[in-house]
């Protein structure tokens, strides 16, 4: 029976932020601010993931149409 990878990387994060809480548990301000960040990067990723599924890609032609246009070459 294989593993998912996927799943072993989730676990091992989650077992390694438990290890993490209890050993900072003395000091809660500095664990409050680490939390913190870590919320802010996963909320930027989960924006980002669901942007990239929902919205389509991005079309650069037109914002170089204007410097190909400057520069004269084709």
């Amino acid at each position: 029976m294989g593993s998912d990878p996927h799943a072993v990387a989730m676990a091992a994060c989650f077992v390694t932020g438990c290890l993490l809480i209890d050993a900072l548990r003395e000091r809660a301000e500095d664990m409050t601010l680490v939390l913190l960040i870590v919320l802010i990067v996963l909320a930027n990723l989960a924006g980002g993931l669901l942007l990239s599924a929902l919205a389509p890609a991005l079309d650069t032609m037109p914002a170089l149409e204007p410097i190909v246009l400057a520069s004269g070459s084709d």
